[in-house]
Protein backbone atom coordinates (compact mmCIF):
# COMPACT_ATOMS: atom_id res chain seq x y z
CA UNK A 1 0.00 0.00 0.00
CA UNK A 2 2.82 2.15 0.46
CA UNK A 3 4.11 1.66 -2.81
CA UNK A 4 0.64 2.81 -4.38
CA UNK A 5 0.68 5.54 -2.36
CA UNK A 6 4.53 6.95 -3.35
CA UNK A 7 2.78 6.33 -7.31
CA UNK A 8 0.10 8.24 -7.15
CA UNK A 9 2.39 11.32 -5.07
CA UNK A 10 5.07 10.72 -7.74
CA UNK A 11 2.26 11.30 -10.26
CA UNK A 12 1.10 14.39 -8.81
CA UNK A 13 4.76 15.95 -8.70
CA UNK A 14 4.97 14.97 -12.16
CA UNK A 15 1.64 16.70 -13.27
CA UNK A 16 2.73 20.10 -11.42
CA UNK A 17 5.74 20.18 -12.67
CA UNK A 18 3.91 19.86 -16.40
CA UNK A 19 1.09 22.06 -16.00
CA UNK A 20 0.40 25.66 -15.47
CA UNK A 21 -2.32 27.34 -13.04
CA UNK A 22 -5.93 26.49 -13.86
CA UNK A 23 -4.93 23.84 -16.28
CA UNK A 24 -6.66 21.02 -16.69
CA UNK A 25 -5.39 17.98 -18.69
CA UNK A 26 -7.51 15.07 -19.88
CA UNK A 27 -6.27 11.67 -20.99
CA UNK A 28 -9.34 9.82 -22.30
CA UNK A 29 -10.74 6.05 -23.54
CA UNK A 30 -7.68 4.39 -23.06
CA UNK A 31 -6.88 1.17 -24.67
CA UNK A 32 -3.72 -0.96 -23.46
CA UNK A 33 -2.78 -3.69 -25.22
CA UNK A 34 0.30 -6.31 -24.27
CA UNK A 35 1.70 -9.49 -25.86
CA UNK A 36 3.74 -11.60 -24.28
CA UNK A 37 3.32 -14.36 -26.54
CA UNK A 38 -0.82 -13.69 -26.14
CA UNK A 39 -2.00 -10.99 -26.91
CA UNK A 40 -4.38 -9.33 -24.14
CA UNK A 41 -6.27 -6.00 -24.22
CA UNK A 42 -7.77 -4.19 -21.67
CA UNK A 43 -10.20 -1.48 -23.37
CA UNK A 44 -10.98 1.27 -20.92
CA UNK A 45 -13.26 2.94 -23.36
CA UNK A 46 -15.48 5.59 -21.34
CA UNK A 47 -12.77 6.07 -18.58
CA UNK A 48 -11.20 9.50 -18.08
CA UNK A 49 -8.41 10.80 -15.82
CA UNK A 50 -8.90 14.68 -15.51
CA UNK A 51 -5.73 16.33 -13.77
CA UNK A 52 -6.13 19.88 -12.53
CA UNK A 53 -3.21 22.11 -11.34
CA UNK A 54 -3.82 25.88 -9.56
CA UNK A 55 -3.46 27.64 -6.54
CA UNK A 56 -4.65 27.82 -2.95
CA UNK A 57 -3.33 30.22 -0.69
CA UNK A 58 0.21 30.68 -2.23
CA UNK A 59 0.69 26.81 -2.52
CA UNK A 60 0.06 24.50 -5.88
CA UNK A 61 -2.71 22.91 -5.60
CA UNK A 62 -4.13 19.34 -8.04
CA UNK A 63 -7.16 17.94 -8.54
CA UNK A 64 -7.54 14.43 -9.71
CA UNK A 65 -10.55 12.97 -11.24
CA UNK A 66 -11.68 9.72 -12.68
CA UNK A 67 -15.13 9.41 -14.76
CA UNK A 68 -16.99 7.03 -16.64
CA UNK A 69 -18.48 8.89 -19.55
CA UNK A 70 -19.21 11.97 -17.76
CA UNK A 71 -20.40 10.74 -14.20
CA UNK A 72 -17.55 10.49 -11.35
CA UNK A 73 -15.94 7.11 -10.05
CA UNK A 74 -13.41 8.60 -8.11
CA UNK A 75 -11.02 11.66 -7.04
CA UNK A 76 -8.33 13.13 -5.03
CA UNK A 77 -6.43 16.59 -4.13
CA UNK A 78 -3.43 17.38 -3.18
CA UNK A 79 -1.07 20.08 -2.20
CA UNK A 80 2.74 21.35 -2.11
CA UNK A 81 3.30 22.58 0.94
CA UNK A 82 6.93 23.49 2.69
CA UNK A 83 8.34 20.87 0.74
CA UNK A 84 5.39 18.71 0.85
CA UNK A 85 3.41 17.04 -0.71
CA UNK A 86 -0.41 16.95 0.95
CA UNK A 87 -2.90 14.46 -0.59
CA UNK A 88 -6.55 13.89 0.66
CA UNK A 89 -8.36 10.44 -1.11
CA UNK A 90 -12.22 11.11 -1.20
CA UNK A 91 -13.80 8.85 0.72
CA UNK A 92 -10.79 8.56 3.35
CA UNK A 93 -10.64 10.01 7.04
CA UNK A 94 -7.24 10.65 7.07
CA UNK A 95 -5.03 13.22 5.35
CA UNK A 96 -1.25 11.75 4.21
CA UNK A 97 2.16 13.62 3.29
CA UNK A 98 4.96 12.87 2.02
CA UNK A 99 8.16 14.91 1.29
CA UNK A 100 9.20 15.85 -2.50
CA UNK A 101 11.89 13.92 -3.73
CA UNK A 102 15.12 16.53 -4.99
CA UNK A 103 14.45 16.57 -8.43
CA UNK A 104 17.15 18.10 -10.57
CA UNK A 105 17.28 21.96 -11.40
CA UNK A 106 18.85 24.21 -14.29
CA UNK A 107 17.18 27.54 -13.36
CA UNK A 108 20.69 28.89 -12.54
CA UNK A 109 22.26 27.01 -15.21
CA UNK A 110 24.37 29.71 -16.96
CA UNK A 111 25.64 28.08 -20.96
CA UNK A 112 27.71 31.04 -21.17
CA UNK A 113 30.04 30.06 -18.33
CA UNK A 114 31.10 26.47 -20.08
CA UNK A 115 34.33 27.15 -22.11
CA UNK A 116 32.87 25.86 -25.48
CA UNK A 117 34.29 26.76 -28.66
CA UNK A 118 30.92 26.41 -30.62
CA UNK A 119 32.44 28.00 -33.74
CA UNK A 120 35.38 24.69 -33.81
CA UNK A 121 32.69 22.22 -33.22
CA UNK A 122 30.97 23.86 -36.35
CA UNK A 123 33.99 23.78 -38.48
CA UNK A 124 34.61 20.51 -37.17
CA UNK A 125 31.58 19.10 -38.55
CA UNK A 126 31.59 21.07 -41.32
CA UNK A 127 34.99 20.31 -42.87
CA UNK A 128 34.21 16.42 -42.30
CA UNK A 129 31.08 15.96 -43.28
CA UNK A 130 29.76 15.10 -46.47
CA UNK A 131 26.52 16.75 -48.01
CA UNK A 132 24.17 14.77 -51.00
CA UNK A 133 21.22 16.67 -51.23
CA UNK A 134 19.21 16.21 -48.36
CA UNK A 135 21.75 14.00 -46.38
CA UNK A 136 24.47 14.76 -43.96
CA UNK A 137 27.12 12.51 -43.32
CA UNK A 138 29.26 12.68 -40.33
CA UNK A 139 32.15 10.71 -39.49
CA UNK A 140 32.83 8.98 -36.39
CA UNK A 141 36.37 10.95 -36.36
CA UNK A 142 34.15 14.00 -36.46
CA UNK A 143 31.16 12.78 -33.50
CA UNK A 144 34.71 11.73 -31.93
CA UNK A 145 36.33 15.14 -31.74
CA UNK A 146 32.92 17.16 -30.64
CA UNK A 147 32.77 14.77 -27.79
CA UNK A 148 36.20 15.07 -26.59
CA UNK A 149 35.66 18.87 -26.78
CA UNK A 150 32.24 18.83 -24.84
CA UNK A 151 32.76 16.29 -22.76
CA UNK A 152 35.61 18.84 -20.49
CA UNK A 153 33.30 21.80 -20.83
CA UNK A 154 30.81 19.85 -18.95
CA UNK A 155 32.19 18.84 -16.10
CA UNK A 156 31.55 21.32 -14.01
CA UNK A 157 27.42 20.32 -14.75
CA UNK A 158 26.11 17.54 -12.50
CA UNK A 159 24.12 14.75 -14.43
CA UNK A 160 22.39 12.61 -11.84
CA UNK A 161 23.09 9.08 -13.06
CA UNK A 162 26.03 9.86 -15.42
CA UNK A 163 29.81 10.34 -14.47
CA UNK A 164 31.34 12.43 -17.40
CA UNK A 165 35.23 10.67 -16.32
CA UNK A 166 33.98 7.62 -17.57
CA UNK A 167 32.66 9.02 -20.96
CA UNK A 168 35.65 11.04 -21.04
CA UNK A 169 37.27 7.56 -21.05
CA UNK A 170 35.29 5.93 -23.32
CA UNK A 171 35.69 8.66 -25.88
CA UNK A 172 39.91 8.39 -25.17
CA UNK A 173 39.34 4.60 -26.11
CA UNK A 174 37.32 4.88 -29.28
CA UNK A 175 40.29 7.52 -30.43
CA UNK A 176 43.41 5.36 -29.48
CA UNK A 177 41.32 2.27 -31.87
CA UNK A 178 40.17 4.17 -34.37
CA UNK A 179 36.32 3.53 -33.52
CA UNK A 180 33.09 5.19 -32.96
CA UNK A 181 29.82 6.07 -35.01
CA UNK A 182 28.80 7.20 -38.36
CA UNK A 183 26.12 9.15 -38.62
CA UNK A 184 23.95 9.72 -41.37
CA UNK A 185 21.13 13.00 -41.27
CA UNK A 186 18.56 12.72 -43.75
CA UNK A 187 15.54 16.17 -43.94
CA UNK A 188 12.94 16.70 -46.37
CA UNK A 189 9.90 18.62 -46.59
CA UNK A 190 6.77 18.12 -47.50
CA UNK A 191 3.62 19.51 -48.36
CA UNK A 192 2.09 19.45 -44.81
CA UNK A 193 5.30 19.44 -42.92
CA UNK A 194 8.69 17.55 -43.10
CA UNK A 195 9.94 14.27 -42.82
CA UNK A 196 13.80 13.47 -41.19
CA UNK A 197 15.71 10.75 -40.27
CA UNK A 198 19.30 9.76 -38.38
CA UNK A 199 20.87 6.55 -38.80
CA UNK A 200 23.73 5.63 -36.76
CA UNK A 201 26.40 2.86 -37.78
CA UNK A 202 29.19 1.22 -35.26
CA UNK A 203 32.37 1.62 -36.66
CA UNK A 204 34.95 -0.52 -35.59
CA UNK A 205 39.23 -0.13 -35.96
CA UNK A 206 38.12 2.22 -38.98
CA UNK A 207 35.75 -0.50 -40.82
CA UNK A 208 32.04 0.45 -40.76
CA UNK A 209 29.56 -2.50 -39.57
CA UNK A 210 26.29 -2.76 -37.78
CA UNK A 211 23.65 -0.12 -37.76
CA UNK A 212 23.10 0.42 -33.82
CA UNK A 213 20.14 2.93 -34.18
CA UNK A 214 18.08 4.11 -36.50
CA UNK A 215 15.54 7.50 -36.09
CA UNK A 216 12.88 8.38 -38.14
CA UNK A 217 10.24 11.19 -37.44
CA UNK A 218 7.23 12.55 -40.10
CA UNK A 219 6.14 16.03 -38.62
CA UNK A 220 2.88 17.84 -40.12
CA UNK A 221 0.67 20.43 -38.89
CA UNK A 222 -1.70 17.84 -37.03
CA UNK A 223 0.14 14.77 -37.02
CA UNK A 224 3.29 13.13 -35.84
CA UNK A 225 4.89 10.09 -36.35
CA UNK A 226 8.22 8.86 -34.69
CA UNK A 227 10.11 5.48 -34.65
CA UNK A 228 12.93 4.48 -32.45
CA UNK A 229 14.93 1.56 -33.55
CA UNK A 230 17.68 -0.40 -31.38
CA UNK A 231 18.74 -3.63 -33.25
CA UNK A 232 18.60 -6.37 -31.21
CA UNK A 233 16.69 -4.76 -28.22
CA UNK A 234 13.99 -3.02 -29.46
CA UNK A 235 11.30 -0.15 -30.99
CA UNK A 236 9.81 2.42 -29.42
CA UNK A 237 7.04 4.29 -31.86
CA UNK A 238 4.50 6.87 -31.07
CA UNK A 239 1.95 8.64 -33.36
CA UNK A 240 -0.49 11.68 -32.62
CA UNK A 241 -3.36 12.95 -34.37
CA UNK A 242 -4.89 16.17 -33.60
CA UNK A 243 -8.17 17.60 -33.91
CA UNK A 244 -9.26 20.83 -32.50
CA UNK A 245 -8.18 21.10 -28.97
CA UNK A 246 -7.57 16.72 -28.61
CA UNK A 247 -4.72 14.54 -29.95
CA UNK A 248 -4.85 10.95 -30.10
CA UNK A 249 -1.98 9.31 -28.87
CA UNK A 250 -1.03 6.49 -29.65
CA UNK A 251 2.49 4.76 -28.31
CA UNK A 252 4.29 1.59 -28.21
CA UNK A 253 6.94 -0.80 -27.17
CA UNK A 254 8.27 -3.62 -29.17
CA UNK A 255 11.25 -5.87 -27.98
CA UNK A 256 12.52 -9.87 -27.89
CA UNK A 257 8.95 -11.82 -27.04
CA UNK A 258 7.34 -8.58 -26.00
CA UNK A 259 5.15 -5.57 -27.39
CA UNK A 260 3.20 -3.18 -25.92
CA UNK A 261 0.65 -0.65 -26.75
CA UNK A 262 -1.38 2.65 -25.24
CA UNK A 263 -3.33 4.69 -26.94
CA UNK A 264 -6.17 7.45 -26.17
CA UNK A 265 -7.27 10.78 -26.57
CA UNK A 266 -5.47 13.75 -24.84
CA UNK A 267 -6.45 17.32 -23.87
CA UNK A 268 -5.58 20.48 -22.05
CA UNK A 269 -7.63 23.23 -21.42
CA UNK A 270 -8.06 26.08 -18.94
CA UNK A 271 -11.07 25.84 -16.34
CA UNK A 272 -12.60 27.06 -13.26
CA UNK A 273 -11.75 24.31 -10.76
CA UNK A 274 -11.79 24.86 -6.79
CA UNK A 275 -8.86 23.31 -4.83
CA UNK A 276 -9.12 21.88 -1.64
CA UNK A 277 -6.87 23.66 0.67
CA UNK A 278 -5.72 20.52 3.08
CA UNK A 279 -3.99 20.36 6.72
CA UNK A 280 -0.57 19.73 6.99
CA UNK A 281 -0.15 19.93 10.01
CA UNK A 282 -2.43 16.83 10.72
CA UNK A 283 -1.00 14.88 7.75
CA UNK A 284 0.18 11.40 8.35
CA UNK A 285 3.38 11.02 6.61
CA UNK A 286 3.17 7.30 4.66
CA UNK A 287 7.02 6.94 5.65
CA UNK A 288 6.08 6.56 9.11
CA UNK A 289 2.48 4.22 8.54
CA UNK A 290 1.99 1.13 10.61
CA UNK A 291 0.86 -2.01 9.28
CA UNK A 292 -2.15 -1.25 11.04
CA UNK A 293 -2.49 2.09 9.38
CA UNK A 294 -1.47 0.87 6.38
CA UNK A 295 -4.58 -1.58 6.12
CA UNK A 296 -6.89 0.97 7.51
CA UNK A 297 -5.66 3.07 4.90
CA UNK A 298 -6.04 0.09 2.48
CA UNK A 299 -9.30 -1.06 3.00
CA UNK A 300 -11.06 2.91 3.15
CA UNK A 301 -9.57 3.27 -0.39
CA UNK A 302 -11.35 -0.18 -1.73
CA UNK A 303 -14.54 1.32 -0.26
CA UNK A 304 -13.98 4.43 -1.85
CA UNK A 305 -12.92 3.77 -4.98
CA UNK A 306 -15.18 0.86 -5.55
CA UNK A 307 -16.51 2.77 -8.49
CA UNK A 308 -13.00 2.88 -9.85
CA UNK A 309 -11.84 -0.31 -8.85
CA UNK A 310 -15.37 -1.84 -10.41
CA UNK A 311 -14.66 -0.54 -13.79
CA UNK A 312 -11.16 -1.35 -14.07
CA UNK A 313 -12.06 -4.84 -13.02
CA UNK A 314 -14.44 -5.16 -15.37
CA UNK A 315 -12.41 -4.28 -17.95
CA UNK A 316 -9.42 -6.59 -17.26
CA UNK A 317 -12.45 -9.67 -16.81
CA UNK A 318 -13.48 -8.69 -20.59
CA UNK A 319 -9.95 -8.89 -21.54
CA UNK A 320 -9.39 -12.56 -19.82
Amino acid sequence: MKKIVAILLALCLMTLCAASAETVLSIADPVISVDLGETQTIDLTGLTLNIAVGEVDGALALRVDFLNNGSKLYGLDANVIDEKVIIAFDGVSQTYSASMPELPSVSDFDVSSLNIDTDALVETIMTQAEFDGDTIRVPYTAVNEVLEALVPALEGVEIPGVDLSEVSDVVSQLKASDSGVNLEIGYAETEAGFSGSIVATLVENGEAGEVVLTAQAALEDDAADVTLDVPQVGTLYFTTHSSGDEIALNLGVTSSGMSGNFSGVVSMRSEDVTFAQLDAANAIDVESLTSEQTESLGMELMGAASGLIGFVFGALDAAA
